[in-house]
C-alpha cells in the first residue's frame, strides 16, 4: 500500500478516524504548509490529519508539534491535529497521550477487513497482499515469503492467513519484561489502587444522583495511572478522556440507572445485568469498557476489564484466544475465562495488572 492509497482510504471513509466527520480537502496548501487531509468534526472544529504509511517514528511526532504550533492561533484556538499511521509504537503512544496529542493506529490488516466489509474491491486491490502478510505480527515464515497474486476485479474475498501463536515460553518472557519495565515501580500499584478506591467510593456514596461533573470525576479516576513514575489520564488513552468521557457525561440519567443496576445487582444476577447492558447499549460511549470496569471494581476476582483491543491482543498471543460466540456477552464470558485461566492464575497477576499486561503482550 502506497501513501496515495492510504490517503484515498481515509478520504473516502473518514469514519475510520471518528464518527460524523466531514471531508474538507486533501493536500491543502495553507500559508505555505501542505496538509495531508483536512476534515471537520461534528462540533465544526477543523481536524488536520498527518498521515504516515508504515510505522510512526519520533521525527513524525516532532512534525505534529510543529503543525499544531503553526495552525493554532487566537482566531482558531481549537484546531485539532492528529497523527495517523499503520503502526504507532507503544512508547510513542504513551508520549503522545502524555502530551495530549491525538493519534490513530490503522493497521494494514484492519484496513483490509474494513474494505472487505464495504466490498470496496477497487481500494482492496491497491493493497498488495504481500505487504499486509509480511507486516502481520506472529505470521508463520512460509506464509510471509509466499508470492501472492493481486486480486482480480471479480474477486470479492481476501484469503485469510493462519497466524502462529507464540509459545508459552515466549509469553513468559514477555510478561517478565513487562513486569520489569512497568510493574516493579511501586507507584504503578499505589496509584491504580487509590484511584480505583476513589471510584468505588463515588459509586457507593453518590450513584443514583451523579451529575455530569460527578461522572467526569469518576471517569477520571477510572483512567488515572502511573507509568514509570508519571501520573496521567492514560490507562485507557486520551481518546477515552476527551471523546468517550464527553459522550458518557451527556447521559447522566442513563448512567445513574444502568450503572446502578450493575453496582447493586445481587451476586446471582451480575451476569444477567451485564448481558442486559451489552444488549441495550444504553449509554453512548460506554461500549464494553465501562460496564466491565464497574463489575471489575465490584469483584476483581471474578471479572476482567474487556475492550476490543484487549480481546484482539488475547487472540494474538494465547492459544484459543479467539473469542467465539454471537453475542457480546458470550464473547466476554469466553474472554474472561481465558484471561483467568491462561494469564492471571499461571502468572500470578494482580487484578490491577491484567489490562496493562494484555495491552503490552503483542
Amino acid at each position: 500500500m502506497d501513501e496515495r492509497t492510504f490517503e484515498d482510504i481515509i478520504c473516502k471513509y473518514p469514519e475510520l478516524i471518528e464518527d460524523k466527520l466531514s471531508f474538507n480537502g486533501r493536500q491543502v496548501n495553507v500559508g505555505g504548509k501542505r496538509l495531508d487531509v483536512l476534515l471537520e468534526d461534528r462540533h465544526g472544529q477543523k481536524l488536520i490529519l498527518e498521515l504516515k504509511k508504515g510505522t510512526v517514528r519520533r521525527e513524525d511526532v516532532s512534525q505534529l508539534i510543529d503543525y499544531e504550533g503553526y495552525f493554532v492561533s487566537s482566531d482558531d484556538p481549537n484546531v485539532r491535529v492528529m497523527l495517523v499511521g499503520n503502526r504507532v509504537p507503544e512508547n510513542l503512544r504513551r508520549s503522545l497521550d502524555h502530551h495530549g496529542f491525538e493519534w490513530r493506529e490503522l493497521t494494514t490488516n484492519f484496513l483490509v477487513d474494513f474494505l472487505k466489509s464495504k466490498s470496496d474491491l477497487e481500494l482492496l486491490n491497491r493493497i498488495a497482499p504481500e505487504e499486509f502478510l509480511a507486516n502481520d505480527a506472529f505470521i508463520n515464515k512460509p506464509y510471509s515469503n509466499r508470492k501472492v497474486k493481486p486480486l482480480s476485479s471479480k474477486q470479492a474475498v481476501v484469503t485469510s492467513v493462519p497466524l502462529a501463536i507464540p509459545s508459552k515460553e515466549a509469553v513468559e518472557r514477555a510478561i517478565a519484561l513487562i513486569r520489569e519495565e512497568y510493574l516493579e515501580d511501586s507507584s504503578f500499584h499505589t496509584v491504580r489502587l487509590q484511584n480505583e478506591a476513589n471510584a468505588k467510593e463515588m459509586l457507593d456514596m453518590t450513584l443514583g444522583r451523579m451529575s455530569p461533573e460527578d461522572i467526569r470525576r469518576f471517569l477520571g479516576y477510572v483512567n488515572t495511572e502511573s507509568i514509570k513514575g508519571k501520573i496521567g489520564l492514560t490507562r485507557f488513552g486520551r481518546h477515552f478522556t476527551n471523546i468517550i468521557t464527553g459522550q458518557i457525561c451527556g447521559f447522566p440519567n442513563e448512567f445513574n440507572k444502568w450503572i446502578g443496576t450493575l453496582w447493586r445487582a445481587e451476586e446471582d444476577d451480575l451476569q444477567g445485568a451485564l448481558a442486559n447492558f451489552l444488549i441495550n447499549a444504553p449509554i453512548k460511549g460506554a461500549g464494553t469498557l465501562l460496564p466491565t470496569f464497574v463489575l471489575y471494581l465490584r469483584k476483581p476476582a471474578a471479572f476482567n476489564i474487556w475492550t476490543k483491543k484487549l480481546e484482539e491482543n488475547l487472540a494474538a498471543t494465547l492459544p484459543k484466544g479467539q473469542t467465539p460466540g454471537k453475542s457480546q456477552h458470550e464473547r466476554y464470558t469466553h474472554f474472561n475465562r481465558l484471561v483467568f485461566d491462561q494469564l492471571v492464575t499461571p502468572f500470578h497477576l494482580a487484578p490491577q495488572e491484567v489490562d496493562l499486561v494484555l495491552s503490552q503482550l503483542p
